[in-house]
């Protein structure tokens, strides 16, 4: 009877063992860059402070924006590596999405001017005061796709920021995953260097 309690013991400790060491081991997170651009517009990558948002300083991706203007890019997802639970029960590679998107206007644009948004298969629209947040979503493993249109009176022009924008294979779940939109830093943010 000692035994076979020993071996359930044993075995229910490798199962957490593995559960907590797979995805430490094989967790993987790499950055989408200009780079990666397979169709559509090319951004070019700025500098960009930290924010109420954002508590890091980082990179983004940049696209110059008008009024009735609109920008689509493709871009090829980074490959990596396979966790031990892909390999043993045989599944498909999952990819999570994290970053932000803003849009910094050149001048103060009227208040109905909003911004529509698309990445993959979550979109939405917002007021150039807020910013959206992306955490832990779901994307495919060969291609993103990024849409953003600025509908707004004509004189309405800016850079449209596609901020730290990264890939894992790890997902952490929990409260706010997807795409959760936010009241954006209400400094302005006068970094948009070329790098």
């Amino acid at each position: 009877m000692a035994l076979v309690v020993c071996a359930i013991v044993m075995l229910v400790g490798g199962i957490i063992a593995f559960g907590v060491v797979d995805p430490m081991v094989h967790s993987e997170k790499k950055a989408i860059t200009s780079t990666r651009l397979s169709a559509g517009v090319t951004p070019w990558q700025v500098s960009v402070p930290k924010s109420g948002n954002r508590h890091h300083a980082g990179k983004a991706l940049a696209y110059r924006l008008s009024a009735g203007n609109a920008v689509v890019s493709i871009f090829t997802v980074p490959h990596l590596k396979r966790t031990w639970s892909e390999r043993i029960f045989h599944a498909g590679p999952e990819y999570f999405f994290d970053g932000h998107l803003d849009f910094q206007s050149d001048m103060a644009c009227a208040s109905e001017a909003r911004l529509t948004w698309r990445l993959h298969d979550k979109r939405g629209r917002f007021p150039l005061s807020h910013e959206v947040r992306f955490y832990d979503l779901s994307v495919p493993t060969d291609s993103i796709t990024l849409t953003a249109q600025l509908d707004g009176p004509t004189s309405c022009t800016g850079i449209l920021r596609l901020i730290d924008p990264k890939v894992t294979n790890e997902s952490r779940g929990g409260i706010g995953t997807g795409a959760s939109l936010y009241t954006a830093n209400p400094l302005p943010e006068v970094e948009t260097t070329r790098k």
